[in-house]
Formats: structure tokens, sequence, C-alpha cells
């Protein structure tokens, strides 16, 4: 049985999204108050304007269960950036109960689920270099400003606490920033960086 937690906009949407989700015997869901519960997949309806949408995917990154975002028109940047920090399928709030099945039980074996309406907006497979210098031009201002605290060496608790910003959405920045630069650990994000003129020493 794959247990799948919800977590909706309004509880209209939850209930729709649990009917939906019920509807394969395979599949159990966990309401939004039973937080205890050990979920297999986290079903995540979000706005992509609400600066909440950003935590989002951090909670990926931060080693639960995979995260299954459910947005309307994401832009394509966003979109990227939660890819990148994590989440294992980004899906339209149209998407049908066959569909949203599917995807679940695929995320839930360890698969990424790209949806056919999105498909344009992944990019496509580029050679390693070409892909992190065009990365590396596409931090955004945010994401600057956390490259150069984590260069000032601060933790995200304390970068956090600098920009008026939560942790997660910290960690939702910095796991976007080691994938646009193509970097496997924060040390090793400031070096290459500095390599490339990002930040000064």
């Amino acid at each position: 049985m794959i247990r799948v937690l919800v977590r909706a906009l309004t509880p209209l949407a939850a209930s729709g999204l649990g009917r939906m989700i019920a509807s394969d015997p395979d599949l159990a869901v966990i309401a939004g108050e039973d937080e205890g519960a050990e979920a297999d997949v986290v079903l995540l309806e979000v706005d992509p304007e609400a600066d909440a949408a950003r935590d989002a995917p951090a909670e990926a990154a931060a080693g639960g269960p995979p995260v299954v975002l459910l947005a309307d028109d994401p832009p394509a940047e966003w979109m990227t950036e939660a890819l990148a920090s994590g989440a294992r399928a980004v899906l339209p709030r149209t998407i049908t109960e066959t569909e949203l099945t599917a995807a679940l039980r695929a995320v839930s074996a360890g698969l990424i689920v790209h949806h056919p309406d999105a498909a344009g907006m992944i990019p496509a497979a580029r050679s390693a270099g070409a892909d992190r210098d065009r990365a590396a031009e596409a931090l955004t201002r945010r994401e600057m400003t956390v490259l150069r605290a984590m260069g000032d060496g601060l933790a995200n608790k304390e970068i956090a606490a600098r920009l008026g910003i939560s942790e997660h959405t910290v960690k939702f920045h910095v796991a976007a920033i080691l994938a646009k630069l193509g970097a496997t650990s924060r040390t090793e994000a400031v070096m290459l960086a500095v390599r490339r003129g990002l930040l000064l020493v």
C-alpha cells in the first residue's frame, strides 16, 4: 500500500484529490492533520506566485518522502528550480485521475515524472560544461545574495536570519545554487563561483 500525504490549498481541493487517489486500491490517503503518520509520497498543491511555494521542494531536499507538486501554469524557472531542489514531479492541477494515480505510483517507485504539457519547459540535455556556464549566468538575484552569504561561511539558519526568510527557503535556494553551478557541496559551489568571477575573495 502506497501512503499519500495530501496537502492542498483548500479543504475542498484536498477532498477532491483524496477521492481521486482513493480510486486506486493500492493508494491510501493520509489526511493533512495526520502529520505523524509515515507517508510514502507527499502530494502538495501550491501556488507558484506565493512565497510559501518556494519552501515546498525543500522538504524533498531534506530527505523526507518524495514530493509531487500540483501547480497551475508554473513559470519555467520556478519549475526548473523545484525539480533541481528535489521535487519528483510538477503536475497541473487539471491532471486526470488516471494521470495522478500513475504519477504517484511512479514517484513512489523512485522515478521522476514529467507531464506532457510541461515538456517544453524542461531544459534539454546539454554538455556538462556548457550547462554549468549557462546555469551560473541564470542565478537569480536572491540566489546571488544567498551565494554571497555562503561565501561568508554562514550556515542556513544564519542566512535565514540575515535575509528575513525561513530556513526551508534558504535550503531551497542552496539546492538551486548547487544544481545551477553543477556543485555537489556548498564548499564546491563557493569555489566554482569564485573561479567564475561570481564571488570576490
